[in-house]
């Protein structure tokens, strides 16, 4: 078994993403973090490291609501987030796992209702986390 090499970035990295194990984040967020950390690291060096963290099966991939760039998420230790929906927030960023019962009657509708089948790897429900909705003065159901 190969020894796994860890340089300065990509503890730190890492250590970035553990931070907010429950929010998504862009490379963009992972340079700020290295740069007011005092860590000098450009961006194909980020996107390389974060690359090797989803091969690792460490985060998992996937594209911001509007499409314009990747965004990444710590994986669940138990990897169980292939199987499931996330919600993310637009606000803040946090990302909520879909237990799976919800996901189950979710995935049954969309499939009985459209023949669609959905990928939970690739997939978020975007909208505002309670705790944004309170902070904006929404009523929170």
């Amino acid at each position: 078994m190969a020894r796994e090499y860890k340089t300065r970035i990509s503890q730190a990295i890492e250590a970035f993403a553990t931070e907010r194990q429950d929010r998504g984040f862009c490379a963009a967020d992972v340079s700020v973090y290295l740069d007011e950390n005092g860590i000098d690291a450009n961006t194909t060096t980020v996107y390389r490291n974060l690359d090797r963290m989803v091969t690792q099966d460490k985060l998992i991939k996937y594209q911001s609501a509007d499409g314009s760039s990747s965004m990444y998420r710590m994986e669940k230790a138990d990897h169980s987030c292939h199987e499931h929906l996330h919600m993310q927030c637009v606000k803040c960023g946090r990302v909520i796992h879909i237990d799976r019962d919800t996901m189950n009657h979710i995935a049954k509708g969309v499939q009985e209702r459209y023949g669609f089948m959905i990928d939970c790897d690739r997939s978020s429900i975007c909208g505002i986390c309670k705790d944004c909705q309170r902070r904006c003065g929404v009523p929170v159901v």
